[in-house]
């Protein structure tokens, strides 16, 4: 097991009775999840937040050889242990959304409402021909500002890219995240070895599914099919919005959080 770099946030009274995990994408770290959290903490949503730095990025371990995401999934899940976390809010992007299919699939008991955003049972060419190229390109030391540049198109819909402000955040957020070609390939490996396809029936918690409309990393036929095969899920579809979800709409993915967390007569208090 690796030990995982974790930060707990709250955004309301220490005392909240709710824990939302929040689980990142191929390479992101905690930065990810600033502007949701911000909202959150608008919004006076009473929970403790839990964001960690998946295994290969971030301030967590970037170790050399290969993951896969029922590791990565084991990783976190030690992470809940040694945090006496249970029922929990888990909520993952891309990467981080197939690492918690498994979660939810080993560790039940931990997981009380499953978030599925830019989600995937398996990749298809598409988006591994993408990965594979982004972990090219850092492997062979190309400038992070232009790799940036030149991924952004596949990650964010127009309405986020039209903002010069967006872009330019975005562009340093690539900067400065200390991710490693190590973990990169690491994390690599876990996404195009992913196949949940045939388990999906095995999640039986509430879930829901979360994608952007514009999103052509991850078609949204993706999450029509984890809809299909988690019996009971509910299919949310956010407008004008590409695969980067947490940055491009994180007032839509609040509001979906709190949604997931509190009874439909308190959401008024909350908001």
């Amino acid at each position: 097991m690796n030990a995982l770099y974790y930060k707990m946030i709250d955004t309301g009274s220490r005392r909240a009775k709710s824990t939302l995990v929040l689980i990142g994408g191929y390479t992101a770290d905690l930065n990810l999840w600033r502007p949701l959290i911000r909202e959150m903490k608008s919004h006076n949503a009473d929970m403790h937040v839990l964001a960690i730095d998946n295994l290969g990025a971030g301030q967590s371990p970037q170790p050399s050889e290969l993951y896969t995401t029922r590791e990565m999934a084991r990783d976190v899940c030690a992470c809940l242990d040694r945090l006496g976390v249970v029922n929990a809010v888990v909520l993952g992007h891309s990467m981080g959304s197939a690492i918690a299919q498994h979660i939810a699939l080993c560790c039940p008991r931990r997981v009380a409402h499953l978030l599925l955003v830019s989600s995937f049972a398996r990749l298809d060419k598409v988006a591994s021909k993408f990965l594979q190229a982004r972990y090219e390109l850092m492997a062979a030391n190309i400038d992070k500002a232009l790799v940036a540049k030149a991924s952004m198109p596949s990650l964010f819909g127009n309405r986020f890219l039209e903002d010069d402000e967006n872009v330019r955040l975005g562009i340093q957020r690539v900067i400065e995240n200390p991710q490693t070609a190590e973990g990169m390939r690491g994390q690599l490996h876990a996404c195009v070895t992913h196949d949940t396809v045939e388990a999906l029936s095995g999640i039986t918690c509430r879930t829901k599914v979360i994608y952007g409309d514009r999103d052509v990393l991850i078609h949204p036929a993706h999450s029509e099919l984890l809809h299909r095969r988690i019996a009971g899920s509910k299919l949310v579809c956010l407008p004008d919005c590409g695969h980067m979800v947490p940055l491009e709409s994180p007032r839509d993915l609040c509001e979906q959080v709190l949604a997931s967390t509190y009874p439909a007569s308190d959401l008024a208090l909350v908001n």
